[in-house]
């Protein structure tokens, strides 16, 4: 054994890159999340191009699987108020299976189709974007864990639509009125040869519409009371 070779060395230098893992317990750094999804109404009755909602809600229902709350963003670019995109902001819990759920009241937001301005509503597009926090010390995490948001719309009434409406069967219920003139000051009997019933129909809604009425009267006298 030589001198050189008591002063010999080994050196060695190892590259990871790119690896993918199932499961982790890391530090993990703050991440951001992105993503786009949307709704799909063309199956709906009324075939929107736009609108002004009068009163209703949509309710948001999202997963949160991973090992943090989350602060999470959804714009809403099919819905305004005051010419902006509806946007909600939501301090998401760590939900596990069951979904964390928000109510947005939809009063006085305007409904309209911002990609294609003039055609039928076919989908309403919202954007999610959730920030996960740097974590405090190591955490577990999985490949398989996510976050997925759901987007409902409940009973939404409408002051004004511009669109298609299918025909629609509207039920109004029974008036009933009583009495249409009081005898009660006449002495005697009073014997009506004719009369007349005039009734007053007001039609806002700017389209025609068809009507099935049904009256029904009782003739009253002394023996029927």
């Amino acid at each position: 054994v030589t001198l050189q070779d008591l002063n010999a060395a080994i050196e060695s230098d190892i590259e990871i890159n790119n690896i993918e893992v199932d499961y982790a317990e890391a530090a993990v750094p703050e991440n951001r999340f992105e993503e786009s999804d949307s709704t799909d109404v063309s199956d709906q009755e009324i075939q929107l191009r736009s609108g002004r909602i009068s009163s209703g809600k949509t309710t948001i229902r999202i997963i949160n699987e991973l090992p943090s709350e989350l602060d999470v963003l959804m714009t809403f670019y099919n819905l305004q108020k005051d010419g902006l995109p509806l946007v909600k902001s939501i301090n998401l819990p760590v939900t596990g299976p069951t979904p964390h759920e928000e109510i947005i009241d939809l009063s006085d937001t305007v409904i309209l189709n911002y990609k294609n301005p003039g055609e039928i509503i076919q989908f309403l597009y919202y954007d999610v974007d959730a920030v996960f926090p740097a974590s405090n010390g190591f955490v577990e995490i999985s490949s398989t864990d996510s976050i997925r948001a759901e987007v409902v719309f409940d009973s939404l009434y409408f002051s004004e639509i511009n669109g298609i409406l299918e025909e629609t069967d509207i039920t109004i219920d029974p008036i009933e009125t009583k009495d249409f003139v009081d005898y009660g000051d006449f002495d005697g009997t009073i014997r009506l040869e004719e009369l007349k019933l005039f009734l007053n129909f007001e039609n806002e809604i700017g389209l025609d519409v068809t009507t099935n009425l049904e009256i029904q009267g009782i003739k009253r006298d002394e023996s029927s009371g």
